[in-house]
């Protein structure tokens, strides 16, 4: 019998490998847009983050999303990323 195994994504603020299910998906559309994905499968050039605070201020702080996705990305995206970060912890 064989088993299939999760694949691994890299979270771009701490470097760590997390399943896909447990990572924040921002995407870059064909169009060019940037976007967070919270469904995980729209089409377009995706990077990932854990939902940690950290994290997100270390690869803003880097630029890290827009050197992955190779479009700036606006800080209404960053926003938007705390927001679902903060509501999935409960900390409304």
């Amino acid at each position: 019998m064989m088993t299939t195994r999760a694949r691994l994504r890299k979270c771009l603020g701490c470097g760590l490998e997390f399943p896909k299910s447990s990572l924040l998906r921002i995407v870059r559309s064909t169009a060019g847009e940037v976007s967070v994905d919270p469904s995980g499968r729209a089409p377009g050039r995706g990077a990932y983050l854990c939902a940690n605070a950290d994290c997100v201020m270390k690869a803003r702080k880097k630029n890290t999303l827009a050197r992955v996705l190779k479009r700036p990305v606006d800080t209404e995206i960053y926003a938007r990323i705390d927001e679902m970060i903060r509501s999935d912890c409960g900390d409304d």
